[in-house]
């Protein structure tokens, strides 16, 4: 499952994860365990000829459709120091890029949407197993390639759409929990799932306006026209300079 053509990485949680790490270093250490980790978790266990790191573009469009309840509207927490700077030396030295009013998680699936087959999608988002093909998590406690099949991102999908996302602050539908959701799927495998979860939203006393309302509020896009290749990058132009600052 190594050596893809591409390595296509939601590069959101890299940054929090390495500015987080790094609240209490200089911004030289910072930039020093960003790169460390870009090489050791992401280029070594994966080594494909080239990457795209995928970042999120400012204000989603998403908190236009939010009507229930705001966007992501319970962060408040202040961002980690080095954040910002951060940023910027991953755009200049590793490519990295975002698209206007899209999150990183729609990018990375609309890019893997043009190079299914030769792509692997790379992070620890939830959200991307909605999209069917081969993943690589690099957690620690989950560092491993895996592969979603099409019936699993469409139950994914609609699971999610019975449990909402908490971390995102969409309700979905009340008083439904994974374990319930699973037991609908379970019991009717001949029924789609839209339909089913379409049936259950009724049969709670939801509208069209409010399926509809959470279905774009998760689903994540798949046609973002952007030049992505512009920012197509060989890790193994970091080779030498990986090998002796990190001693690899």
């Amino acid at each position: 499952m190594k050596n893809k053509y591409l390595g296509i990485v939601d590069a959101d949680s890299i940054l929090y994860r390495v500015s987080i790490m790094c609240e209490d270093e200089t911004y030289e250490k910072a930039e020093d365990t960003l790169r460390a980790f870009l090489w050791n978790n992401i280029y070594k266990p994966t080594l494909c000829k080239q990457y795209a790191f995928c970042l999120s573009g400012g204000e989603s469009g998403r908190n236009h459709v939010a009507i229930t309840k705001p966007y992501k509207g319970q962060r408040t927490q202040e961002k980690p120091k080095h954040l910002k700077a951060l940023r910027k030396y991953f755009t200049e030295a590793y490519k990295a890029f975002s698209v206007d009013e899209y999150e990183a998680d729609d990018v990375v699936i609309s890019l893997y949407e043009k190079y299914r087959g030769d792509a692997v999608l790379i992070g620890i988002d939830k959200d991307a197993k909605q999209m069917a093909g081969l993943h690589y998590n690099y957690h620690q406690n989950h560092e491993k390639f895996f592969t979603v099949s099409g019936k699993e991102s469409q139950r994914y999908f609609f699971t999610q759409m019975l449990t909402g996302d908490n971390v995102d602050n969409i309700p979905g539908l009340p008083r439904v929990g994974i374990k319930g959701a699973e037991k609908l799927f379970e019991e009717n495998p001949d029924v789609p799932p839209a339909k089913l979860v379409w049936d259950l939203y009724k049969e709670k006393g939801f509208d069209w306006d409010y399926y509809d309302e959470q279905y774009y509020l998760l689903r994540m896009q798949r046609d973002i026209i952007y030049p992505y290749e512009d920012h197509f990058v060989d890790m193994k132009e970091f080779v030498v300079e990986a090998e002796q600052e990190f001693e690899i």
